[in-house]
């Protein structure tokens, strides 16, 4: 039957350059907003 068969849709998503690209842009902006929370830490510390 067609639920069975192999070809499934999340095979085709593994090696997608445009989510690639997405992913790489997100770590970029979740390593900023860590280091600005740092920055906030240390100046709340100090």
């Amino acid at each position: 039957d067609g639920m069975a068969r192999k070809d499934d849709p999340d095979a085709y998503y593994v090696e997608d350059p445009l989510l690639q690209q997405g992913k790489e842009k997100f770590n970029k902006m979740q390593a900023k907003l860590k280091r600005r929370e740092r920055e906030w830490a240390g100046k709340s510390l100090t």
